[in-house]
């Protein structure tokens, strides 16, 4: 007698291949992903230099506008007369303008040099009495100049002010 035979389960169908024109799109996507992420990060490093630059360029305003406000004191501290303002505070050789001058070049404020013409200057004229006062007053312009090791152009701070 014959032993039956025994049914084999029928076999699963292979996988089909993909079409010729599907094959490879996973690749391509995965290339086009990497680009997006590439764009996207070479955005962020070119805000984060935009923002340290600013940053920067804070720094040096904050410090030009404290060495003025630092001769503005020194000459309400002072004798007030036009005579003596322009003797002592009158750029390039005024006394009291000299020492200011040696602490704004000890400052830290960039690019600050007679080399390229930025040196700070403090100039005076003489305006009218006003009001119930005819008395003239004497009003100082004093200019901070720096120039960022970046720039190709000097940066200035003026700073006005009225002495009676």
């Amino acid at each position: 007698m014959h032993a039956p035979a025994e049914k084999w389960p029928p076999r699963p169908a292979l996988p089909r291949s993909a079409p010729a024109q599907a094959q490879g799109s996973a690749l391509i996507e995965s290339l086009v992903a990497v680009l997006l992420f590439s764009i996207g990060l070479l955005g962020l490093v070119g805000m984060q230099a935009g923002a340290v630059q600013q940053a920067s360029q804070a720094e040096y305003r904050s410090m030009a506008s404290l060495l003025a406000n630092s001769a503005a004191s020194q000459m309400w501290a002072s004798d007030r007369s036009a005579a003596t303002l322009q003797t002592r505070f009158a750029s390039p050789s005024g006394s009291a303008y000299l020492l200011w001058l040696a602490q704004v070049q000890a400052s830290g404020l960039p690019g600050v040099s007679s080399a390229n013409s930025t040196l700070p200057t403090i100039s005076f004229s003489t305006l009218a009495g006003g009001g119930s006062s005819g008395t003239a007053r004497s009003q100082a312009t004093i200019t901070v100049y720096w120039r960022a090791p970046a720039d190709t152009q000097s940066h200035q701070l003026v700073t006005l002010v009225q002495l009676k």
